[in-house]
């Protein structure tokens, strides 16, 4: 899940799957694939470094789970 800061200083979570597109300006809009889009505080720049890590830190927890699994798997033979 991404964090954000709305306009009205709201914090709220979004899933970074369901972006379409992130548009920089006088303010940074995010668009979503169900067409909605939702006025951020952070800078486009930010907002992808936070996807990134995100990413990054799913993709670490995933690699550690098969890891294990294969070490399970091995135990049992």
């Amino acid at each position: 899940m991404l964090k954000i800061t709305e306009l009205s200083g709201r914090e709220t979570y979004i899933n970074c799957d369901l972006i379409e597109r992130i548009s920089g300006g006088a303010d940074t809009a995010i668009h979503l694939l169900n067409g909605a889009t939702i006025i951020a505080k952070e800078r486009p720049g930010e907002l992808i470094e936070r996807i990134v890590e995100f990413k990054r830190r799913c993709n670490d927890k995933a690699s550690i789970e098969i890891i294990r699994m294969g070490e399970d798997a091995e135990r049992e033979t």
